[in-house]
């Protein structure tokens, strides 16, 4: 498991958001976000992560704000 350079949680309704900093491991030096989701539904526990490369960036931080424009 990679650990979290940096890592920001965020509480929203039921669920857990985790906004993480990581190091890759193929041994490059570049990192990358991993957002994970974290729910429980009933007694079980449920994850899952989006991992965001640097060359996604800007296009992945694009289509976030043209959608959350479109959401407000």
């Amino acid at each position: 498991m990679t650990e979290a350079i940096f890592s920001k949680p965020l509480k929203a309704g039921g669920k857990m958001y985790f906004f993480d900093v990581k190091q890759a491991q193929n041994g490059k030096k570049s990192k990358f976000i991993q957002i994970t989701e974290s729910w429980i539904k009933g007694d079980q526990k449920h994850r899952s992560s989006l991992t965001i490369f640097p060359d996604q960036l800007e296009a992945f931080s694009q289509a976030f704000e043209e959608a959350k424009a479109k959401a407000n």
